[in-house]
């Protein structure tokens, strides 16, 4: 039986109210708040992710469902200012008080609402449309005490309690309530405001269901609503968009024996007691194989085979300055630990590009690789000696898992 992959471009973490997600089907799209931890992160990643089109995975870390698209173009503008459709809170102002449902300590009058101690939720049923996005900003115009913050449904918008200024947040619109609610608030609101954002800002993508298509829909929604307005936020992958065909075979090295340099102009692999030699093509328009390796931890890198290594050969002796980040080192002396956790002399590791070399603490470059290793070119049939993916936090001195895929 054949099995697909695409392989993992970056993956993260993004904190409550980070990802913002309209889900709703031609107007799907994610923007991102970078202001949140793991939001500018996020951001980058779903802007690179737009010129190969590909695909968007958002899990949700209390329901652990997924919300899964492709990458079409990037936004424009700011989030929160520009993309905003029309006004939905009917007497935003409260110059009147009709279908204003005012929770116990609220009371609409002379132009305002009132709190007196209010720990109640105050709301109306605008016109809206399930899975939304929707900006909902709620302006303090005095206060003596408590805070408030605005709700979409009983669910609380993704920003702050405020006591002065305005609680201003994003919420992906479940059901059909939309308000505020006080925690011992005492003061006055007025203009609140609610509208759906149409559009991502420059920090965000729309989404479509094929790669590079036209129908802005998302390809998986979550089948539960509790996905939305994760509290606890949302872990995200960035994935290609181009899948590799029939797995072949896999390897299980033993951590710290599989050896790789991911350097650009100088990727290649071998492994003790493995011989990958089959799995050859040239370093020039021939790579029948993908290989994904993966670390201890599950990050993965990817390239495709090329020749097979021209014999083991290291450059001269290093035995001062920093080495080169993700390049392959044989050690030539070494003081305890200084390369490395227990690496001894004669023994390989792939440079972090923090360590330094004296008298004592010496090594030389690999410039090429025994013959049961590969060469690894960037892309297929190509001749750019470069991985074609590494995943941040990829650690390439503990590899633990090589999955080799028929190239399509």
């Amino acid at each position: 039986m054949s099995q697909t992959v695409r392989p993992v471009i970056t993956s993260g973490t993004v904190a409550q109210g980070g990802i913002l997600i309209s889900a709703v089907n031609g107007t799907a799209f994610i923007d991102v708040d970078t202001s949140k931890t793991g939001g500018a992160d996020f951001s980058a990643a779903l802007l690179a992710a737009v010129a190969n089109n590909d695909v968007i995975e958002i899990t949700s870390a209390t329901s652990k469902q997924k919300l899964i698209g492709f990458a079409k173009a990037a936004g424009s503008g700011t989030l929160g200012t520009d993309n905003l459709g029309s006004e939905k809170f009917s007497y935003g102002d409260f110059s009147e008080s009709p279908g204003w449902v005012q929770g116990v300590g609220w009371t609409i009058g002379g132009g305002v609402i009132t709190g007196v101690t209010a720990s109640s939720y105050t709301y109306r049923q605008p016109t809206l449309t399930d899975k939304w996005l929707c900006k909902v900003e709620i302006p303090v115009v005095s206060r003596t005490a408590g805070t408030v913050k605005g709700y979409i449904n009983a669910t609380p918008i993704f920003g702050t309690d405020v006591d002065s200024g305005s609680s201003i947040g994003y919420a992906t619109v479940i059901g059909d309530e939309a308000g505020f609610k006080g925690t011992g608030f005492s003061g006055t609101i007025d203009n609140v405001s609610l509208k759906q954002l149409t559009a991502p800002s420059a920090t965000g993508v729309t989404i479509t269901n094929s790669p590079g298509g036209a129908t802005y829909n998302f390809g998986l929604l979550p089948t539960s609503t509790t996905f939305y307005n994760d509290a606890s936020g949302y872990t995200y992958r960035i994935l290609s968009s181009s899948a590799y065909g029939k797995l072949i075979a896999t390897q299980a090295p033993v951590s710290g024996t599989l050896h790789i340099a991911t350097v650009d102009g100088g990727a290649m692999f071998f492994a003790d007691g493995l011989d990958f030699s089959s799995y050859a093509g040239n370093d020039t328009d021939t790579t029948k194989y993908l290989f994904v390796f993966y670390d201890s931890t599950g990050k993965s890198a990817q390239a495709y085979a090329g020749a097979v290594g021209g014999g083991k050969t290291l450059g001269a002796e290093i035995n001062t300055g920093t080495l080169t980040l993700n390049t392959l080192y044989e050690i030539t002396a070494t003081e305890v630990n200084h390369f490395g956790t227990g690496l001894e002399v004669g023994e390989f590791f792939t440079s972090a590009g923090t360590e330094t070399c004296d008298a004592n603490n010496k090594v030389k470059a690999f410039t090429d690789i025994v013959a049961t290793g590969l060469h690894l070119l960037s892309t297929k049939n190509g001749s750019t000696r470069n991985m074609k993916s590494v995943e941040s936090g990829f650690n390439a001195n503990a590899i633990t898992r090589v999955n080799i895929y028929r190239a399509l």
